[in-house]
């Protein structure tokens, strides 16, 4: 039995015996003592000065015996992470590896809401369950030849409340293919892929205790990629889709057995930049010649004649590479109403109810950030604002769409040349709270001859409030005790638009 008064003393301890077994030797025994306490991380470290009970070392020392002699850690626990999901595993369960995360996150990204997916190989199901569980109208089919993976599939599904999403079926995927014809929109597998040569020089805990079953790809390591390919070409939908993991140095191979039966075959690297997973589609979709043709038009031709679904429709398709984009533009525009308001949302706004995936959001989430940058660098040679119109342009331009009240003050030399623009105050959806000395110190501290005050209105009013109005007055007279003329206070909306309050007869000097 590991000796030690406190807990921390237990697991130095146990790191040295592991130390010739385990790379991480000092956290493999803080997962096992983590373990036997059954507490997190965080709760760990809070406990670590605390004394080891008697019981707690000896379940502890069995454990670290186990690891000691090469038994995987995730059997000596009984459970494994993937997905940021729980899973039971056990000997004769393949363990989930962190690299088939790749292919549950790219069918994530791309299978439909309702997808029914089946999941080949399916071992403790962290695949079928993890994509399941991410797609919440979606069903799973779980398939292995093993008994004992199925029971554990079972186990999961019903930890995780997914029993009623989650079937199972055993079959030899050699001999028999127990489906019908057009019946999933997604087929997954992580078959067996390792050459049976190089089973002996798998590191120890992998050869000696994970099931050589659920490894052995045969001698080249391909042997179930051809029947995979063949059936799935039966049993998907129209426009279906067929994820497989692979194994380093097998996607030449695995792309030419797979364009043999489908469509739009390609390589999808893990974040290594190894690739990990080839995909194919049931069907080349029709509106891959549309594609063409869009694309096409706006080299020869240009943009400018391109209606605004049309440019939407042709951005969607660089983040949504096998459907067709048109129906989507066409519903962001009807919900939303323009390409300029869909740019200025909100990352977290565009995912909102389904409107569009995470890649896409994305996409319109850069393309913001670059035309802030753009403009920043465009007014970046300190521009003279000698009108109201250049006043008002340049407060369109450098002031990012906020969901609420942001007020600025931007700095001028006797030239009315730009000298810095500061934001004083960030606030409400209908008020920033503005300290009148802050300004003033900005307005010294830059030296600067005059200011132009500026905030934005985010629900889209241009109309100056009676607080506003006050603020102005306030602000007017506190600089102009400085020799400090205020030039203008531009209040900014959405669409590019803006109301200059010295036009409209509210500054007076």
């Amino acid at each position: 039995m590991i000796n030690g008064n406190r807990i921390k003393d237990v697991i130095l301890e146990a790191s040295k015996i592991l130390d010739t077994t385990c790379e991480e030797s000092l956290r493999e025994a803080r997962i096992l003592m983590r373990e036997c306490l059954q507490v997190d991380d965080a709760e760990l470290i809070l406990r670590l000065e605390a004394p080891c009970s008697r019981s707690v070392r000896e379940q502890f020392s069995e454990m670290v015996a186990r690891r000691a002699k090469g038994e995987p850690t995730a059997y000596v626990v009984g459970h494994k992470e993937f997905m940021k999901l729980d899973f039971l595993v056990e000997k004769g369960i393949l363990i989930p590896r962190p690299e088939t995360e790749t292919l549950c996150e790219w069918v994530i990204d791309q299978a439909p809401e309702k997808a029914k997916i089946l999941d080949l190989f399916t071992g403790s199901g962290c695949v079928g369950i993890s994509i399941a569980h991410a797609l919440e109208k979606s069903s799973v089919c779980c398939v292995d030849i093993s008994e004992q993976a199925l029971e554990i599939v079972k186990k999961n599904s019903m930890r995780l409340d997914m029993g009623k999403r989650v079937q199972t079926v055993q079959a030899d995927l050699r001999a028999t293919w127990p489906f019908q014809e057009n019946s999933f929109h997604v087929i997954t597998a992580n078959p067996p892929y390792i050459p049976t040569r190089d089973i002996a020089k798998l590191e120890k805990d992998v050869k000696e205790y994970e099931p050589h079953l659920a490894l052995d790809g045969g001698e080249d390591g391909l042997v179930f990629y051809e029947t995979i390919a063949k059936n799935a070409a039966r049993i998907l939908k129209t426009k279906g889709i067929l994820a497989v993991e692979i194994g380093i140095g097998q996607a030449d191979d695995v792309v030419r057995i797979m364009k043999n039966y489908l469509v739009d075959v390609q390589v999808i690297e893990d974040l290594q930049d190894i690739p990990r997973v080839v995909i194919g589609y049931k069907k080349k979709p029709d509106y891959t010649g549309h594609r063409g043709r869009v694309k096409e038009r706006a080299i020869t031709g240009g943009l400018e004649h391109f209606q605004e679904y049309e440019l939407l429709e042709l951005l969607l398709f660089y983040t949504t590479p096998q459907k067709d984009t048109k129906p989507k533009a066409k519903e962001l525009l009807r919900e939303i109403g323009s390409i300029s308001e869909l740019i200025d949302m909100a990352l977290e706004d565009l995912m909102t109810a389904g409107k569009m995936t995470a890649n896409s959001a994305l996409l319109f989430s850069v393309i913001r950030e670059v035309m802030q940058r753009y403009n920043r660098e465009k007014w970046a040679e300190k521009p003279v604002l000698a009108t109201c119109h250049d006043v008002g342009r340049y407060a369109v331009d450098n002031i990012p769409n906020e969901k609420v009240e942001s007020f600025y003050v931007i700095c001028l030399d006797t030239q009315r040349r730009v000298i810095k623009m500061v934001k004083v105050a960030k606030g409400a959806v209908d008020y920033a709270p503005v300290d009148k000395r802050e300004v003033t110190r900005i307005a010294l501290r830059t030296e600067a001859k005059s200011v132009i005050l500026a905030h934005n209105h985010p629900g889209g009013n241009l109309q100056p409030s009676q607080a506003d109005i006050e603020l102005t007055k306030e602000l007017v007279r506190a600089l102009e005790a400085n020799d400090i003329d205020v030039i203008d206070h531009v209040i900014v909306g959405g669409k590019g638009e803006y109301f200059s309050m010295e036009q409209g007869g509210f500054i007076l000097q």
